[in-house]
């Protein structure tokens, strides 16, 4: 069992919330820099990914999720071929260590591309690749700031779509704008972590990957 018996309850919910009958390859990109540490927001953060975990479609095959966290560097690696139809498993993974650092949202995003997103870690020709990003968008290198700092345009040349996840008191919503392609439809702000802002925004974020 979940150690945080109000977030196993809450799971539950979603789970019951959501019949998405979509086939998808979802991967979350996680930032551990030092100012998502600083503020707190490591925890809830993790919170949030396991309650949209729930909500996916894993158990019967439809979704597949990979996990990529990142400060500095690229850190941590869950592939989509790892937990395939095993949810529990996947909950209990999504851990990690949070050093803090900079934030090189850059080759995280990177990394989905040349390692995710690749048939030998798990990738499936026709499932929707969705790449979910979850940070205070506080990027040292900024998409599209220099000719080499395209990751997100790139990812979504390839075919992807990006949604992006605004937390802490004063994210940087235009930079998590320019990361999603400017669609106000991919962009979601957490601006507390309180159980109605978390669970909504759950909904809210699941109700678009249904959909689109």
């Amino acid at each position: 069992m979940l150690k945080n018996a109000s977030l196993n309850k809450r799971n539950k919910t979603v789970a019951c919330y959501v019949g998405c009958s979509r086939q998808m390859d979802v991967v979350f990109v996680l930032d551990l820099s030092g100012s998502v540490e600083q503020s707190g927001n490591y925890r809830p953060m993790i919170d949030l990914v396991r309650q949209l975990i729930y909500g996916l479609d894993i158990r019967s095959g439809q979704v597949r999720v990979g996990v990529v966290t990142y400060a500095d560097q690229v850190d941590d690696l869950i592939y989509l071929k790892d937990y395939d139809r095993q949810v529990d498993n996947l909950i209990y993974a999504i851990s990690f260590n949070h050093n803090g650092g900079k934030t090189n949202t850059q080759a995280a995003l990177a990394t989905v591309q040349n390692s995710e997103f690749t048939t030998a870690n798990g990738d499936r020709p026709g499932a929707a690749n969705i790449v979910i990003l979850i940070s205070d968008g506080n990027s040292d290198d900024m998409e599209g700031s220099t000719p080499d700092a395209n990751a997100a345009q790139n990812l979504r040349s390839s075919g992807a779509t990006i949604y992006t996840i605004g937390i802490g008191e004063a994210p940087n919503s235009a930079e998590l704008g320019t990361i999603a392609g400017n669609a106000l439809e991919s962009t979601f702000d957490i601006p507390d972590w309180s159980d109605a802002t978390v669970s909504g925004a759950v909904r809210s974020i699941l109700d678009r990957l249904c959909q689109s």
